[in-house]
């Protein structure tokens, strides 16, 4: 599990265009203190924190993907 905070300045991206690893799946989305069971059509924001199911070898991956390089 991967617990991440959505760096600012990331452009707003609905879940199913992210480019994460097949061995990955977003399992809750945290904004403004309300918990959100994310769909493929929910966007990503900055702030939002995100838990991350996937396997050890995806997790440098997955912190890629929301670095502020990866935004």
């Amino acid at each position: 599990m991967v617990e991440l905070t959505v760096p600012a300045g990331y452009s707003a991206v609905a879940l199913r265009d992210l480019a994460l690893p097949r061995e990955s799946i977003v399992t809750m989305l945290l904004r403004r203190g309300d918990v959100v069971v994310p769909g493929g059509l929910d966007e990503v924001r900055a702030g939002d924190r995100l838990l991350i199911c996937c396997t050890d070898a995806a997790v440098a991956a997955v912190r890629d993907a929301f670095s502020p390089a990866g935004s």
